[in-house]
């Protein structure tokens, strides 16, 4: 994005920062942490739209849709992130285990 983009994005549209700080204080990598703040919004509003659709459609879906998880009947784009987020291998439980144990371990000791 080009720098007016930008302002237009955190200073007039998001009001995130004030139009001083954006020209005299704003450093390079702050803008980055802006930009994920917007995208962080943007996903919540997304969010809470999908609720209020849900609940209004909900006494018109078929018996078989309610059955279905909200996320199949309105899918958003970042829906599969999450799903691939949340997956836990089982090298991550074994290394969650060990951990477990060595606490638990530890605070045997110190009693």
């Amino acid at each position: 994005m080009v720098v007016h983009e930008y302002l237009n994005l955190f200073v007039f549209r998001k009001k995130m920062v004030t139009y001083e700080y954006f020209m005299d204080v704003l450093q390079d990598w702050e803008i980055g942490l802006l930009a994920d703040s917007v995208n962080a919004a943007m996903r919540d509003e997304w969010e809470m739209t999908r609720w209020i659709v849900y609940s209004t459609i909900q006494p018109y879906l078929k018996k078989s849709m309610k059955e279905k998880p909200m996320k199949d009947i309105i899918p958003l784009p970042f829906d599969e992130e999450e799903d691939e987020e949340r997956n836990i291998t089982t090298e991550q439980i074994n290394k969650l285990k060990e951990h477990s144990k060595l606490v638990g371990e530890r605070f045997k000791k110190k009693k």
